[in-house]
């Protein structure tokens, strides 16, 4: 395929719009989102057409940062960028409706890098809806690309200041997979614990499960993207409450035990991109929506200080790790 400098911005607007259009994995958005002008203007027109709760969200995935061109393909790349902003929308119990992209690109880049990146996007916004509307090109010597996802909801969505003391603290499934899955992929050994390179490649955002928890009721969850445990801080602060939480309730895959992988503990707790959800309420509730998945409780929320997460072994020692997850700019 031509390489971008030879396509140009415009040549590559109008590849990518026939892209769109003529793809059979693109979804139609959510009832209540009508699109009225798309990909190809100086901006997107669209409407609601009933009085659903709007909600928007923003991620971008840098290489060297976010990926590596030795460990991804270009769709897996695509695919990643639309699940790390649908895994958001899941904590909002949100559906998915309109996407705007930016692509940061410098112009020896093939088409074929674009193609595949669409590809992977398109893929996961047909397993889970989202349609893609518009967005923006820029030269860049950094390769980057940035999604700003806009979903709906037809009740108030969930966030992370809802948590009340006497609440038990819950996830959607296992964690730890995804920091594993990367160290496979670098190591090689992608063949042997394909499942856990699957994990890091191709996370699975929890949008079914994000609605049926926000029907139930429940009105506070998070994404388990930076850790777990930087991730239930997160919720302790915006609830001024404290979280135990006993480490061996923790769900994982039993693979990682069969690999004897070090520091598993600290694995599950810190690894990140997992994409589960984490979510607080009433423990009835919370063990009636959990029935089936390999999701737990895995702890309970206190009086104490805000933002504060224990970690308790089974013999009820505190556990403590030197850091509590990612963070884009500590050093």
């Amino acid at each position: 395929m031509s390489n971008l400098g030879h396509i140009g911005e415009i040549g590559l607007i109008q590849l990518i719009k026939h892209k769109i259009d003529t793809s059979p994995l693109v979804n139609t958005p959510p009832d209540g989102f009508e699109l009225l002008v798309g990909v190809g203007d100086d901006a997107a027109i669209w409407r609601p057409t009933n009085s659903a709760y709007y909600v928007q969200t923003t991620d971008t995935l840098v290489e060297g940062v976010h990926f590596s061109r030795n460990t991804f393909t270009w769709s897996d790349v695509g695919w990643k960028l639309a699940a790390v902003n649908l895994s958001d929308l899941a904590a909002m119990g949100a559906d998915p409706a309109a996407a705007l992209i930016t692509l940061g690109l410098s112009s020896d880049l093939d088409m074929e890098m674009v193609d595949g990146l669409y590809d992977g996007i398109l893929e996961c916004f047909n397993s889970y809806s989202g349609q893609i509307i518009g967005g923006d090109i820029v030269r860049s010597d950094q390769l980057f690309m940035t999604m700003s996802l806009i979903g709906q909801s037809d009740t108030f969505p969930m966030s992370r200041k809802s948590a009340s003391v006497g609440d038990v603290v819950a996830v959607t499934g296992n964690l730890g997979s995804s920091a594993a899955g990367l160290s496979v992929l670098k190591s090689g050994d992608k063949q042997q614990f394909s499942g856990l390179a699957h994990a890091h490649l191709r996370p699975d955002p929890q949008i079914r499960m994000g609605k049926l928890i926000r029907n139930s009721g429940i009105d506070c969850a998070i994404d388990i993207s930076d850790g777990l445990l930087s991730d239930l801080a997160k919720i302790g602060l915006a609830s001024e409450v404290e979280i135990h939480i006993e480490a061996s309730l923790v769900p994982f895959d039993n693979v990682l035990i069969d690999k004897d992988w070090p520091n598993l503990t600290e694995l599950i707790f810190t690894g990140g991109e997992d994409y589960q959800l984490a979510f607080t309420g009433k423990e009835e509730l919370v063990r009636e929506l959990l029935q089936g998945s390999t999701g737990a409780i895995i702890g309970q929320v206190r009086e104490g200080k805000p933002g504060h997460v224990k970690i308790f072994s089974k013999s009820g020692e505190e556990i403590n790790f030197d850091r509590p997850g990612w963070d884009h700019l500590l050093i």
